[in-house]
């Protein structure tokens, strides 16, 4: 907290963010590689805040930014490339069967076929779910 505080007064970036949106992207995509890569790169980037914060000469180093982007870049790439996997493989489908099952369909008609074209049916005129086959 301190050293946000600190951040914050010199200008520069806090760490919270990018580690927030980090620790959400392992949680929903991750396999051990890319866990390992996002570690290390947040590793290196919170050196460099913190470096950064207590004014350091070696902060903001290019080769350590620079380990820390290819990492991310990577992890990015792998991360796209398993969501495109993924969306490949059709999803399974879950089917309910309503009618007569879960609630009364029959009923129902009747009374919109009763009304809407003069008809006088009823549930216990059905012996087949071809209605056509049923006189009313």
């Amino acid at each position: 907290k301190f050293a946000a505080q600190r951040a914050r007064a010199h200008g520069l970036p806090t760490a919270r963010p990018l580690i927030v949106i980090m620790l959400a992207t392992i949680l929903r995509e991750i396999d051990a590689g890319i866990a390992i890569f996002i570690a290390v790169a947040t590793a290196i980037l919170l050196k460099e805040c913190a470096e950064a914060v207590a004014g350091s000469a070696g902060a903001g180093d290019r080769g350590s930014l620079g380990i820390a982007a290819l990492l991310l870049v990577s992890s990015a790439g792998r991360i796209s490339a398993r969501r495109a996997a993924r969306a490949a493989t059709p999803k399974p489908v879950l089917a309910v069967d309503l009618d007569e099952v879960c609630c009364g369909y029959l009923p129902a008609f009747c009374k919109f076929s009763n009304a809407v074209h003069g008809t006088s049916v009823e549930a216990a005129d059905f012996h087949s779910y071809m209605f056509w086959e049923v006189a009313g």
